[in-house]
């Protein structure tokens, strides 16, 4: 029972974000197939638990520059996913874990 409960702490301790990412570098790990909510919703939810899987949380600004990659900064496309992106990321809770990193690391 003990070993159990130490594999549990090791995850949990494995999966808490270490550092805020505000511009990535490199291209992003997930593509954005479209502009459409649920397709943004997925990308975010996919971000972030790559993004946590190696001690990483994203701004919003973060998901603004991968979203560049699919669809160019100053097109309609990517004005619509920035006020998208802003709300999404609030719903979603993400702005949560930097409130928990800042925890931890604080």
């Amino acid at each position: 029972m003990h070993r159990a409960n130490q594999t549990q702490q090791e995850e949990a301790e494995e999966k808490t974000p270490r550092y805020v990412v505000c511009a990535p570098s490199g291209m992003c790990p997930i593509k954005l197939p479209s502009t459409k909510k649920k397709d943004v919703q997925v990308w975010m939810t996919q971000i972030s638990e790559y993004g946590l899987e190696r001690g990483l949380v994203y701004t919003p600004g973060a998901y603004l520059y991968y979203a560049q990659y699919f669809f160019p900064r100053f097109t309609k496309e990517h004005k619509k996913l920035e006020k998208f992106i802003k709300k999404c990321y609030i719903v979603l809770g993400l702005d949560e874990l930097i409130d928990l990193q800042e925890k931890n690391t604080g």
